[in-house]
């Protein structure tokens, strides 16, 4: 009876602990025009971690989109919640980038065998959200979720629902009254470059990091894999950053100009535990 009823504790703990989980990280860059946002545009994320179910990606992509929407969508508050691939979303106020880190669900033979701890399922999302002219930042995100206790069925689905609820439940806390006399409009502030230029413009970036495939993101956004060998940008001002898990953030400002190439070699520091 005392074994059952440790075990019974130990359920509870982890059961506890998933559900009252937080948002991992989120960064605010305009809380004021987040207030003010009635109509979302999602745009399909990429995978850039691990990615295996027995759905494809576009169908957790939307599941993923639907749940979003059946959580923030409320009176007098956000009134639509759609997918968009291509088209056009400036009849939108905020549209949301973003990537899975990882979507797996797991193995469940390592769960029977070697343990809970071994072969969970998970869904680690990163959102980036943009005014409608998708370059003046609102807000960006991370949050995880695993199901260490999932032995049938897709945990896939139920991953993202927890990860879906976590994230609406903060939105919605932080969506207050619009005050349109608080909103900058888009675009406004300090001139920044474009960062797709045609081919015959701007200036080829040689971006190299000392932890090999570290994430790199230009002006908030992110644009792949560290080494990144002739990235081309338009001259101007531009930010760089490079992250990779248990390292400190590497941040740069750089002037590109024209024809002249540039090289950027990111040292990332190890985070202190």
């Amino acid at each position: 009876m005392r074994r059952l009823a440790v075990l019974f504790v130990i359920v509870s703990s982890f059961a506890l602990s998933s559900w009252c989980a937080s948002i991992d990280r989120l960064n605010w860059s305009d809380a004021a025009a987040w207030n003010c946002v009635k109509v979302i545009a999602v745009r399909p994320f990429t995978v850039s971690g691990e990615f295996k179910g027995p759905k494809s990606q576009d169908e957790y992509m939307k599941y993923l989109v639907s749940r979003l929407a059946a959580d923030l969508v409320r009176p007098g508050g956000i009134e639509e919640v759609t997918l968009v691939d291509q088209k056009d979303a400036t009849k939108a106020d905020a549209v949301l980038t973003g990537e899975f880190l990882e979507l797996s669900t797991g193995s469940r033979a390592a769960r029977f065998w070697v343990g809970f701890g071994a072969g969970t399922a998970k869904c680690d999302v990163r959102i980036r959200a943009y005014r409608n002219d998708e370059r003046t930042p609102i807000f960006d995100l991370e949050h995880g979720r695993v199901s260490p206790f999932s032995m049938s069925g897709d945990a896939n689905i139920g991953d993202i629902d927890a990860v879906t609820a976590d994230i609406s439940d903060e939105l919605l806390r932080r969506h207050a009254a619009c005050d349109p006399s608080r909103v900058v409009p888009a675009g406004s502030g300090p001139p920044r470059a474009r960062t797709t230029p045609s081919p015959a413009d701007g200036a080829k970036v040689n971006i190299g990091s000392s932890v090999e495939n570290a994430e790199v993101f230009i002006d908030g956004r992110f644009v792949g894999n560290a080494p990144l060998p002739d990235f081309r940008l338009l001259a101007g001002l531009h930010t760089i950053e490079v992250r990779a898990q248990g390292y400190m953030p590497w941040k740069r400002e750089i002037s590109i100009e024209d024809g002249a190439n540039t090289r950027v070699a990111a040292q990332l520091e190890k985070a202190q535990q």
